[in-house]
Formats: C-alpha cells, structure tokens, sequence
C-alpha cells in the first residue's frame, strides 16, 4: 500500500460520529481528597485550546509529521455507544489505532535529542496508585518496570451526556450540570498533579 505523510494522514482520517443508545443519567467520579472537588475549579481558568495549523506546522516537532505512514482503512460500521466501557471499545477500533499508527511512524526513525519514545495505551499500563487511575495514558517501553513508567499525558473517556466542552455554557442556569462538569475537570487535575505531575492531560467524550 502506498504510503503518506504523516500530517496528510491525521488531516484526512475522518472518524464517523458515534450513535448514543440507551442513554443513563449518572454522577461523574469524585476524589476522596477534598483538595480537588469541582468546588475548587474557577471557570475563567478553563477554556477552548484553539491550535493552529501554523502552531503545529512550526512546532519543534513539526518535521516528524512528514515521515511517511501507511494508512489504515477506515470502517464504515455504525458505532453505538451506551456508556463510558463501550465508547472507549469504539474508540479503541477507530481512534486510538490511527494515534498509536502516527506515533510508531513518527518514532520509527531515531528519537530526536531530549525525547522519549511514547506509546498510547490504557491507563493501567502506567504507574498509577490503587483507587486512582485513569482510563487513557501515555508511557513510556514496557521494558521500563512500571513502578517507574509515568503516566505523561493521563485521559478520561466520558460519555456526552456526562461530559462535553461546552456544557456549562448551553446549560448556565443548572447548578448540577455546572457541578458535573467542574467533577471531570478536577478529577483530571488530581491526576496530572497530585500523581504525575504531568503537564497535560485529556478528555475523550463520545460525541
């Protein structure tokens, strides 16, 4: 199979929009520490991450993404999803693939100076301690001993009717809603700083 740049490959891969079935109300996850409850988090601390075509084509990284890949074919199966175990299934079948594909590309050459090697995996696959561990991680080779493999960039999958970006903001009026939405927030928080002391972290919702 013919093969592309990297950058052309995540542009181009278009995902298909996930069904919702069945669809429950439900609390999301709270820390035991009262340090990191939805109470603590300020909204004008929060917002959209507006990246650039041009921040990523002028990153320091930016010549990795013209290494050449070969693409994955895309399926074309409707994806339904009822809670946060079977979206992270979907996703496992039509997002992380092509992630862990650009990555394996992008490092399949000599790791530049001052970089390490990361592979995209489940949150149990990195350090973490009992009790706290998040669904998605970013680590380091399994010949690390994970007792010293950090999570560098630790994820939550969450279905939309629980959490989405804009929730607070279509919904201003509904304390609940607000509380909810800040509960996500501060738990990837406790993750990234009580724990890891990570710089990053994301949120996967289902829609």
């Amino acid at each position: 199979m013919a093969t592309m740049e990297i950058f052309a490959y995540l542009m181009n891969t278009q995902i298909f929009k996930f069904i919702s079935r069945e669809t429950r109300e439900g609390t999301n996850t709270r820390s035991s520490s009262g340090a990191w409850g939805a109470n603590k988090i300020r909204i004008d601390n929060i917002g959209h991450w507006d990246l650039t075509i041009q921040e990523i084509t002028t990153a320091s990284f930016a010549y990795l993404l013209k290494r050449q890949v070969e693409p994955k074919q895309l399926t074309n199966s409707k994806q339904y999803v009822y809670d946060e175990r079977s979206t992270e299934a979907r996703l496992e079948s039509v997002f992380w693939l092509h992630v862990r594909r650009a990555l394996n590309a992008g490092f399949s050459a000599r790791v530049p100076r001052g970089h390490v090697r990361i592979i995209c995996d489940v949150g149990s696959t990195a350090r973490f301690i009992q009790g706290t561990k998040p669904d998605r991680a970013a680590r380091v080779s399994d010949a690390v001993p994970i007792q010293d493999r950090p999570n560098r960039l630790p994820g939550d999958i969450k279905v939309s009717w629980k959490w989405y970006a804009d929730m607070v903001k279509e919904n201003p009026d509904e304390p609940t809603v607000r509380k909810e939405y800040f509960q996500v927030v501060s738990q990837l928080l406790y993750y990234m700083k009580r724990r890891e002391r990570s710089r990053s972290s994301c949120r996967i919702p289902s829609r």
